[in-house]
């Protein structure tokens, strides 16, 4: 975008003589000085400064001044009307403009502006506001400071400092980054952010949070770094990760989220737990393996598949969070079916085992049960279980309620002396609960 440079060097000429022999240039102010040293000079314009190349090129400013002395020109507002330039649809707007020719010092063999107080980028399809903007027109690049508000029609970003590459595609953020997406319903903060338009990835740094969704139903993911990458709907985050969605809490290495498979994937021994209060008590209940995988409805979580060294625990804490009953599962591969926030079914496959130890309260009424096998199906009614199948190679031990007490802190599993397979078999496939 050559706008600054052409309107700047507007003031070098006088009205109806062309800039450099390309554009015939208009401008008008209240009052104008020239002082010359040799063969420079000196330009000042003062009051209602307009430049203008043709309808859609132009610019306003309450003070401006040419100094082919320092290679620079400095356009200057006021409270109420700042200085504005306009080129095709985009237009600058700052207190102060300072435009640098690339024979200052400080340019760097570029042209390079400055505009400072009450900054504000904008064209059709994104705007940026600042405390400070160093822009360099050739490049079409954008240095900004100052708490950076950036606008496009899908959302935000503020930061303290932003980078921002059109030609390249490219953008940097650092310092309280927050990012805003409305189409996606998602946000992230962090320290640090980095945008690589061509390859449409991001990558995201320094203590970074994101989160998806709205409400109890929200994802929300903090973790080291992270990478998204906007083609392939794909986000991946590593180092001490945590996942948050309601009462559900998980750890791991590193989580992937596929948006098109509506899958989130923990990997590197990961743990997650949920919390669900009662009157008096809560239920804990934690699952751990090598991978855990969440199949989603939007942010609604319909399957949980926990892989190899897979175990899930549920104990029910009373107020002070001691513990009260507790059941178990182990296998190779673990499942569970949810509707809605319910657990309907679960399913564990692969040396299959578990064991249910009722409340003090309920082992008047209930006994305690062990019970292992190739397969294990258990299928819930509300919060309770409704039905318990164990297949292939079923075996187990089951304590009636008299028992319950003496032996609740047992970790034996399979049958007493005197008591049959067959026994056993019939208490797991019946629920014996």
């Amino acid at each position: 975008m050559f706008l600054v440079g052409l309107c700047v060097m507007c003031l070098r000429v006088s009205p109806g003589r062309t800039c450099e022999g390309e554009v015939t240039v208009t401008f008008t102010a209240d009052r104008t000085e020239v002082n010359r040293r040799d063969s420079l000079f000196v330009k000042r314009y003062v009051g209602n400064v307009v430049a203008r190349v043709n309808p859609e090129v132009w610019l306003t400013a309450n003070e401006a001044t040419y100094n082919g002395i320092d290679h620079e020109t400095v356009l200057t507002g006021t409270r109420t009307a700042q200085v504005t330039i306009v080129d095709s649809g985009r237009t600058l707007r700052a207190d102060r403009i300072t435009y640098l020719f690339k024979e200052h010092q400080q340019a760097g063999g570029r042209p390079l502006v400055w505009l400072r107080g009450r900054v504000r980028l904008e064209d059709s399809s994104r705007a940026l506001d600042a405390a400070v903007v160093a822009y360099r027109p050739e490049a079409d690049s954008v240095t900004a400071y100052g708490r950076v508000r950036a606008r496009q029609a899908h959302g935000f970003l503020l930061a303290d400092t932003l980078l921002f590459d059109a030609k390249n595609r490219g953008m940097m953020a650092a310092g309280n980054v927050r990012i805003v997406d409305s189409t996606e319903d998602m946000s992230i903060r962090a320290g640090w952010y980095r945008y690589e338009g061509r390859d449409s990835f991001a990558v995201v740094a320094r203590e970074p949070m994101l989160t998806k969704g709205q409400g109890d139903t929200a994802v929300t993911v903090f973790a080291d770094s992270m990478r998204l990458e906007q083609d392939r709907r794909r986000a991946v985050a590593w180092g001490n990760v945590r996942i948050e969605r309601g009462a559900l809490k998980a750890e791991c290495d590193s989580v992937a989220y596929d948006e098109r498979a509506e899958q989130l994937v923990l990997y590197g021994t990961p743990q997650a737990t949920q919390r669900t209060e009662s009157d008096s008590t809560a239920t804990v209940s934690t699952l751990y393996g090598d991978e855990i995988m969440l199949f989603l409805d939007g942010t609604n979580v319909r399957r949980i598949e926990v892989e190899r060294s897979a175990r899930g625990v549920a104990t029910e804490v009373d107020s002070t969070g001691g513990p009260l009953g507790e059941q178990w599962i182990v296998g190779r591969k673990i499942v569970f079916h949810i509707d809605g926030e319910r657990v309907t079914e679960v399913e564990v496959f692969g040396q299959a085992r578990s064991r249910y130890v009722p409340t003090v309260a309920q082992r008047q009424a209930e006994g305690i049960n062990e019970a292992s096998g190739d397969t294990i199906r258990i299928s819930f009614s509300g919060s309770r279980m409704k039905k318990v199948v164990l297949l292939g190679g079923v075996q187990g031990v089951y304590w009636p309620p008299s028992d319950s007490t003496r032996t609740a802190g047992t970790e034996r599993l399979g049958p007493r002396a005197g008591e049959s397979g067959q026994h056993q078999r019939s208490q797991g496939e019946s629920g014996g609960t």
